[in-house]
């Protein structure tokens, strides 16, 4: 019961040191397993975002382009 209290993100990692346990990981390998995780994802989202805004604004600028407009009028 004490479980649902817990908000959804201390939950799920209570639940994966639970099965990291079980598989016969220790404490000291679950905080570096999970540790990693977070420290890799934030690098990672950020390359997705620069990927996704660049490929963005390409796309605009050929559409803009292939109907006639001009990127930098004088």
């Amino acid at each position: 019961m004490n479980e649902l209290r817990l908000s959804w993100a201390r939950y799920f990692i209570k639940q994966k040191v639970k099965n990291q346990r079980a598989v016969g990981f220790q404490d000291a390998d679950v905080a570096v397993i999970i540790g990693t995780m977070l420290a890799v994802d934030r690098p990672l989202d950020m390359m997705r975002t620069m990927v996704n805004i660049f490929s963005d604004s390409i796309g605009a600028s050929v559409i803009a382009k292939s109907e006639g407009e001009t990127l930098y009028p004088n």
